[in-house]
Order: structure tokens, then C-alpha cells, then sequence
């Protein structure tokens, strides 16, 4: 299981009398300060007189197994097994699926197939789960990797691929693939101590310089109401803790956008009154950057 605390496998179906059956059944051994228990059959939910293989399983318990040329799945209710379903079309067809292996979030499934699409030679295939228990059109990753063996598995990073063949386990990168099939990359991470967020602040609008070493955008002010401008610096490892931008004005920033070179950025500030009136006004002003520091707004 994703969590390290029981192992799934299959096993000889055992007979009243204790005997052995001549198909398999799933069990699992759950991890105990003691070490591991004895085995637990999934029960006949899963199990029947002929053979379930190959289990998978997911975070939330969910097994997912080969059985008569398909696959199969079972949730857990109650702390038992059952009933098996039947995964619908597209995972199962006319033709013969074997060793799931699914994601530890259930977001994807990959299994072999023989026959599909009329190639005779077993391919595995990558389909991803949708809304209400529906499954994308299974992909042929054979064709992208041309390197898997039988029973592959994941990495949890979903870098790696294990499997077995010729009697070894071999393993390969097949990160690129994934992140493609799956529309994943590298997981989001924060910019730094509360950048974007200063203090829980709703923030605005971000301009990134050219290089990427600068970002400045538009946020409540800590502790206040008027919305200013703050900035944060990149070193190479982490971005620094947020300031106030010096030439943001005492309030009504927003917006700031960089120029193209990265020279010159833009920004609207609240102005106070001219020409005898009584009111702000909002006006879109800009600072240019020399070679240290940023000139006074315009």
C-alpha cells in the first residue's frame, strides 16, 4: 500500500480442510508494533473459485486487480472488500488486460494488454481517470519508452519504472513520458517567506523582470487598507522576505508591469487632488532603473 503499512499479494487459494486450490486469491499482511501479521484474505468480495492476480492499490484502499482477462476493482467498505467492479470501456474490451498498477491517488491506470487495436504483441497502456468513473482512451507508452518488461510499477515521484524481465528487475527513466501523459511537471512551490502574500494580504497583479531576479506586485498593505506595491528579489536559491517598493505612492498602487528590456516599470498610484478639486485621482506612472536603485515616478 502507498503508505508502507500492508503488503497486497497473491497466493494460493486455501481449501476448508487446508489444502491448497489450484487458482489464487489476493491477500494482504498488515505492518503491527510486532512486526507483520499473519495474511488476510480480501474475501468474496474479490476472491472467487478461479484466479485474481496482480493487485494494485491506492491511498484510499482501493484494489485493483486482474481477473478473467480483465480488470477489476474493489473498495473497501466497512473494513471489508466488495463486490468487485468491472472497469468499464475503454480499460476493458474484447481483448485480454492484465497488471494494473495504479496511481497512489487513483488519478491514472496502467496495465498491459494483448490484442488491442490488433497488435498481437503485448503493449502497456496509460489512461487516465474522469469524472463519474469514466477512463480516457488507453495510450500505448510501449511505443514512447520501448523498454518495459512485466509488472511495471511507479516511482511514487513518477520518475522511475520498475519491472521484470529475464529473470532481473530493471528500472529506467520514464519521468518525461509521464509528466507529458499526465499534463504534470514539477510540483508547485512557494517563492519564499510570505511572498505573494504578505501577511495573508490579497495581492494583485505580478511583473517578473526580464531575468527573473526581480518581481514586484500590488497587496494590502500589512496592518493597513491601502493597497501598495512590494518587491522581492531572487538570489539563486529562494526569494527575498517582501518590501514596499520605494516609489510606491501612499496608496492606490496597483498593476505593475515591466518593460520589455526590463528598464522602465509601470504602475498606477492614487494622485492626490490638482486644480482645485477635492478628489484622488488614479494615474499611470512609471520609474526607469539605472544602473542601481529606480528614479523618482512619472
Amino acid at each position: 500500500a502507498p503508505d508502507g503499512n500492508r503488503i497486497y499479494f497473491t497466493a494460493p487459494r486455501v481449501l476448508p480442510d487446508g489444502r491448497e486450490a489450484g487458482d489464487s486469491d489476493i491477500y494482504y499482511i498488515q505492518r503491527t508494533e510486532a512486526g507483520w501479521s499473519g495474511r488476510v484474505n480480501l474475501g468474496p468480495g474479490v476472491n472467487t473459485e478461479t484466479d485474481e492476480i496482480q493487485p494494485s492499490v491506492t491511498r484510499d484502499g482501493t484494489v485493483y486487480f486482474a481477473h478473467r482477462a480483465d480488470i477489476y476493482r474493489s473498495k473497501p467498505v466497512d473494513g471489508r472488500y466488495g463486490p468487485k467492479e468491472k472497469l468499464p470501456a475503454p480499460i476493458n474490451d474484447d481483448t485480454t488486460q492484465a497488471q494494473p498498477f495504479a496511481a497512489p491517488d487513483g488519478s491514472f491506470l496502467l496495465f498491459r494488454s494483448l490484442g488491442r487495436g490488433g497488435v498481437m504483441d503485448p503493449n502497456y497502456y496509460y489512461s487516465s481517470a474522469g469524472a463519474e468513473g469514466a477512463w480516457t482512451e488507453p495510450v500505448n507508452i510501449a511505443k514512447k519508452v520501448n523498454k518495459i518488461g512485466l509488472f511495471p510499477s511507479l516511482t511514487p515521484d513518477r520518475k522511475y519504472m520498475i519491472y521484470f524481465e529475464g529473470g532481473d528487475y530493471f528500472w529506467f527513466d520514464i519521468g518525461a513520458v509521464m509528466e507529458e501523459l499526465t499534463g504534470r511537471g514539477t510540483e508547485a512551490i512557494v517563492f519564499g517567506p510570505d511572498v505573494l502574500a504578505v501577511g495573508a494580504c490579497p495581492h494583485g497583479q505580478l511583473s517578473f523582470s526580464a531575468d527573473g531576479t526581480n518581481v514586484f506586485w500590488s497587496a494590502i498593505r500589512l496592518g493597513g487598507r491601502e493597497q501598495t506595491i512590494y518587491h522581492s528579489v531572487f538570489d539563486g536559491t529562494t526569494f527575498s522576505k517582501p518590501v514596499v517598493a520605494p516609489f510606491a505612492a501612499p496608496a492606490g498602487n496597483g498593476g505593475p508591469a515591466f518593460s520589455a528590456d526590463g528598464k522602465r516599470l509601470y504602475f498606477s498610484a492614487e494622485l492626490p487632488p490638482e486644480g482645485g478639486s477635492s478628489a484622488a485621482r488614479t494615474a499611470i506612472c512609471t520609474v526607469e532603473r539605472p544602473s542601481s536603485g529606480w528614479t523618482r515616478p512619472v
